[in-house]
């Protein structure tokens, strides 16, 4: 998405605080079309198995995620006598900021203001794509968090497996990303994102996006990849 406009002059000193706000706003559009993803899977999986899916809330079953938010936010807080609380009870907050402090470097599109181009991103950064890496690997801290904060053996073993598990597909998912990066001659996902004006690199490495999906299917824990809820 790249949009031209022409504004007053004295604007543009704010343009990067206008700029970080358009950004948030539209990571909360991706949430709101993570939403409606989650609605259509669920409802394509139970007419598979012929279920009826969601469809008690809301027209069709849409508000069926945010029913499900809210019973998850009101669960009874429940821990191991002997857990860590310190520990145990801000895992998941750990794990859910790095999703959050990952999208802040997706640019989702580019306005051009005045002649000049200004990424639709909250930040910009020259290494966003091993910034981006980063942040989707110490999710793996937040499950040792949980796992050793419980002070169960059982559950520091279960973390171990999920981490051998992810040291399994952040490798080849490490070396598409790389790959990409070689070819663009830059870290910055601006610049790798500028440089697909012509030809998407899912054409130019077409093996490379296979590899990078089934990792990614792997990263998320997606089906076949469910272990984490064994």
């Amino acid at each position: 998405m790249v949009v031209a406009i022409e504004i007053p002059e004295f604007i543009i000193p704010f343009i990067p605080w206008i700029r970080g706000l358009v950004g948030l706003s539209l990571v909360g559009a991706i949430f709101l079309g993570a939403m409606g993803a989650v609605w259509i899977e669920r409802k394509l999986s139970a007419d598979i198995q012929f279920r009826h899916g969601p469809s008690r809330v809301g027209k069709f079953g849409l508000l069926q995620l945010v029913a499900d938010a809210i019973k998850l936010l009101t669960k009874e807080d429940m821990r191991p006598s002997n857990a860590d609380r310190l520990l145990f009870d801000n895992a998941p907050i750990f794990m859910m900021s790095s999703v959050f402090l990952m999208l802040v470097a997706i640019p989702v599109g580019a306005v051009f203001i005045n002649g000049v181009e200004y990424p639709l991103a909250v930040t910009e950064m020259d290494i966003s794509i091993l910034y981006i890496e980063a942040m989707s690997a110490i999710t793996i801290f937040g499950i040792f968090m949980i796992a050793y904060g419980s002070n169960n053996k059982y559950s520091l073993l279960g973390a171990f497996r999920n981490f051998a598990r992810m040291v399994g597909y952040e490798v080849p998912l490490g070396i598409t990303v790389v790959s990409v990066a070689v070819m663009t001659g830059s870290l910055n996902i601006v610049e790798i994102a500028r440089a697909q004006g012509l030809v998407w690199n899912i054409f130019l490495q077409p093996i490379g996006f296979i590899v990078f999906f089934i990792a990614l299917m792997a990263d998320m824990g997606r089906l076949p990849f469910d272990q984490n809820e064994s």
